[in-house]
């Protein structure tokens, strides 16, 4: 949905959404994969994630506000849970879960294109309603959020996760990628 969009036209609540979540994701690729690979599971800098850790949780991420949250489904791939938010996993755990930086990145656009299914599935009406999701608990501050604000939390999350990988890049000596 999102490739075929241009922003010049008349579009959908759903198709911007698309749009917007496309934006940057192959600069997102870009400035991952300009990353070294021996750099791929190693913090750069005490305190920093490693590349291979942030850009698994940019996929995990989506995966879970779109499948979890959005549609019920719970089918992140076992070794690639670690991606999700919460302790920070070492070195050896990341290259344990990681096979390479190719095998990341069709992961993300397999959940991309599954997320990209799932707005040609519903209506714009749907985007303003509150998903009834059982991961969620009760107590969650983000429990009543609108679909769309799932939505919108991804683009923002991704975003703000490419910013860490253009300046892990800049730590590195590579300037390819960016931004």
């Amino acid at each position: 949905m999102s490739t075929q969009c241009s922003p010049y036209s008349t579009m959908s609540e759903r198709a911007f959404i698309g749009y917007t979540l496309g934006y940057t994701m192959n600069w997102i690729i870009d400035a991952f994969c300009a990353i070294p690979d021996e750099w791929l599971c190693r913090s750069p800098h005490p305190g920093v994630n490693a590349p291979g850790w942030i850009f698994g949780h940019i996929a995990v991420t989506e995966r879970r506000h779109v499948g979890m949250v959005l549609e019920g489904v719970d089918d992140i791939p076992k070794p690639l849970r670690l991606f999700h938010a919460g302790a920070r996993p070492g070195e050896t755990e990341i290259a344990a879960a990681i096979e390479s930086k190719e095998q990341l990145v069709e992961y993300w656009r397999t959940v991309r294109q599954q997320t990209e299914c799932y707005l040609e599935r519903i209506r714009d009406d749907d985007l303003s309603g509150v998903p009834s999701c059982a991961c969620l608990s009760p107590d969650d501050p983000n429990r009543q959020n609108p679909r769309r604000e799932w939505l919108v939390m991804t683009i923002h999350h991704q975003n703000y996760h490419w910013g860490q990988l253009g300046v892990i890049s800049g730590l590195l000596g590579n300037r390819k990628g960016a931004g």
